[in-house]
């Protein structure tokens, strides 16, 4: 087109009344609705494309200062098209096409200005075609509207495409509480689904619609304004889509919020199943996970737990002691509850503990993202272990069976010796078949000491004590070997070392039995003097018999006149009686003999000195008359 002919045009008015590109409702599209009307004429001017604006009055002028009537055109913008103008269409002047935008005015403009560019001219126009010469398409900005926010899933969904490749799918990028640049960057997405309402409206093939879905940090968290750009192909400025709205309160993420239902014991120890360490082997515990959260557990995610006990020795403000953790993987449906799950603590100590499940313990840290964990404890459940005790003690100890001390001699010890013990379980648990209860039957000897003269166990069953609290008893029968003459100390111990013992008992003051004196003691020994004639002649000679017999030793002394070489000490042989002769010397007057027997000290032998005494008197010598 020559420059003569676009000045010319200059003068020309036409007039377009109602001409409007895409009216479309907003509702129906997602389309913007601006209605560009020329109703006193367009003319082409040579200036930057803000020539004019809709209810200016008076004159024209293509710098769009001054006033006018319609909406001006320049056939060539040789300014950049602002980034806050929109795309309105195309219009056609003087058989010329052109891509128009609109963008808010200002100064003395009341309307919106307007920036174009030809979709085809023959040359670079006049007052200079700007960057696009020689013809062909110019770049047009990418385009597109901002429909509306889903606050359930806080997402935002509208369209955008750039007219220089419909056929691509263009990017779109979300900034909060303002534009790109002065905004904070969301998230980016692509509008590529399906739209036929633009493609129907627009005249304009492929996907162009986006659903974008704002990260979970932004659910919660208050209303912000959002400012969606289309990402223009070809580097134009990136445009503001319309209808720019706020997420209005979208609402939190899910999440899960786990709790913990029935919490029970269903398996205490019994008394005779506490261990010598006084300590609960094992107790079954049962509870359910339950969800009330609006996220659903899925199968594979861990859902950590730990069982906790509180001791009656530790303070209130004491924290609680880990017995068990474990881990639940089968998953929880919403306001479902997991299957039951059992678990086993072992070792748990004696006395009246606290228990209870701790689940998620550390919520704020692990994928389950649970915020709510007000109840995540369970409720305490009081679990008193009552120690499972053994408490042996006699009910009796005695010698049942002793020797019999007329057929011991020579200070022979009794070969055996039985005593009867009779234990008693005053305790709370059983004594089971095989738990070898200890025990032993001590003497005392000579210096004082106590030593062992039998060491046994025993290895039947002792029940604990009956309802009433009365001990149950077992007699056990234990043989003494070789039990020396004399009165002995006996006394028996059982369970003499009961702290180690898998007897596991506790009280044993009362394990030593009284004591008893087992005395065997040999008869006194019997002692004879006797002598043949009671009366003899002045000067004669007579015999004496003497015997001892004892099963201990007599130490014997002969007094009287006896004759020469008589021994006046003898000795007998223990358990055999003992015989001898002596003779006396002449006798010249009466005489008294004596056989005195003294018993050499040992066990058993009585302290009785036994004497025996003869008179033997004498006659003066008779003579024959």
């Amino acid at each position: 087109m020559h420059i003569s002919l676009l000045k010319q045009s200059l003068l020309i008015c036409i007039c377009v009344v109602s001409f409007s590109f895409l009216s479309v409702e907003k509702a129906e599209a997602g389309w913007f609705g601006d209605h560009v009307c020329c109703n006193s004429g367009s003319a082409i001017g040579s200036g930057d494309g803000r020539a004019g604006a809709n209810n200016q009055v008076g004159g024209s002028s293509s710098g769009g200062s001054t006033s006018g009537i319609g909406s001006y055109i320049a056939n060539v913008s040789t300014s950049p098209i602002p980034s806050n103008a929109h795309y309105t269409g195309q219009q056609t002047v003087n058989g010329v096409t052109y891509d128009v935008w609109s963008y808010a005015g200002s100064g003395t403009n009341y309307g919106p200005n307007l920036v174009s560019r030809p979709v085809s001219n023959g040359g670079n126009g006049n007052g200079g075609g700007g960057p696009f010469t020689g013809g062909g398409s110019s770049p047009k900005p990418a385009t597109g509207y901002f429909d509306a926010v889903t606050p359930s899933n806080c997402s935002v969904y509208g369209w955008a495409y750039d007219p220089d490749n419909t056929a691509q799918a263009i990017s779109v990028h979300i900034y909060k509480d303002n534009r790109a640049g002065q905004g904070t960057f969301v998230t980016a997405c692509t509008a590529d689904q399906a739209r036929s309402d633009v493609n129907i409206k627009a005249h304009v093939p492929g996907n162009h619609g986006f659903t974008c879905v704002l990260p979970d940090s932004y659910r919660g968290t208050g209303d912000h304004a959002l400012f969606i750009h289309a990402i223009d192909i070809n580097g134009t400025p990136n445009a503001l889509l319309q209808t720019n709205g706020k997420v209005m309160g979208c609402t939190p993420p899910p999440v899960p919020d786990v709790s913990v239902q029935n919490f029970v014991i269903t398996h205490a120890c019994s008394i005779d199943e506490m261990t010598a360490s006084i300590v609960c082997p094992k107790t079954d515990l049962s509870f359910t996970i339950q969800n009330t959260g609006n996220k659903a557990i899925s199968s594979g995610i861990s859902v950590p737990y730990r069982v906790e006990y509180h001791l009656p020795a530790d303070a209130a403000t004491s924290p609680w002691r880990l017995a068990k953790t474990g881990s639940y993987t089968s998953g929880v449906d919403i306001n479902g509850q997991s299957s039951t799950i059992t678990q086993s603590v072992v070792n748990l100590p004696v006395g009246r503990s606290a228990v209870r499940v701790v689940v998620n313990p550390a919520p704020y840290a692990v994928a389950l993202a649970e915020t709510n964990v007000s109840n995540n404890i369970s409720n305490s459940v009081p679990l008193t272990y009552v120690p499972g005790n053994t408490d042996l003690s006699f009910q009796s100890f005695a010698v049942t069976s002793a020797c019999d001390t007329g057929l011991m001699a020579g200070n022979t010890p009794c070969p055996a010796t039985k005593v009867t013990l009779a234990l008693l379980n005053k305790g709370n648990k059983n004594v089971l078949v095989g738990m070898n209860v200890p025990y032993r039957v001590e003497y005392k000897d000579a210096s004082g000491v106590w030593k062992t003269a039998v060491q046994d166990v025993y290895g039947g069953s002792i029940p604990a004590k009956s309802a009433s609290g009365a001990g149950v008893s077992k007699s056990i029968i234990a043989v003494i070997p070789n039990l020396k003459m004399g009165a002995t100390e006996l006394r028996a111990i059982v369970n003499p070392v009961p702290r180690i013992s898998s007897l596991n008992e506790v009280n044993f003051t009362d394990n030593v039995s009284t004591v008893i004196t087992q005395t065997y003691a040999y008869a006194v020994g019997t002692v004879e003097l006797i002598h043949k004639n009671e009366v003899v002649r002045y000067g004669a000679t007579t015999t004496l018999d003497w015997s001892i017999d004892a099963d201990y030793t007599f130490m014997c002394k002969l007094q009287g006149t006896f004759a020469p070489g008589v021994g006046q000490v003898l000795t007998n042989t223990p358990g055999i009686k003992s015989v001898g002769v002596v003779r006396t010397a002449g006798l010249t007057s009466t005489q008294n003999f004596s056989l005195s027997c003294t018993p050499k000290a040992g066990p058993g032998v009585p302290s009785d000195v036994v004497t025996r005494a003869v008179t033997i008197e004498v006659v003066p010598s008779v003579q024959e008359i």
